[in-house]
């Protein structure tokens, strides 16, 4: 809901997340992004342990998680990444 209301993916929506973290000191270690978007390019990915992961269990075609402004809000006021219910 909230990166496809903002038009982003992949490395997009990653860097907002990173940037997002940074500016509120939030604690983003329970944060798994592949869950809420796509990876940007996973095939040019060098490591080849993450290459066959993702051929055997490819993570973007699953429902991708979703959350709101109000949660990242929410988010921020605690200090560390929630999953929505």
């Amino acid at each position: 809901m909230f990166f496809e209301e903002l038009g982003i993916d992949g490395f997009d929506a990653e860097l907002f997340m990173m940037s997002f973290r940074d500016k509120y000191k939030v604690d983003m270690s329970l944060y798994d992004p592949y869950l809420y978007h796509s990876p940007d390019n996973i095939f040019g990915n060098t490591n080849p342990i993450k290459y066959f992961y993702w051929l055997i269990f490819d993570r973007s075609k699953l429902k991708k998680k979703k959350f709101t402004a109000l949660h990242l809000y929410n988010v921020a006021v605690i200090g560390k990444w929630f999953d929505p219910s």
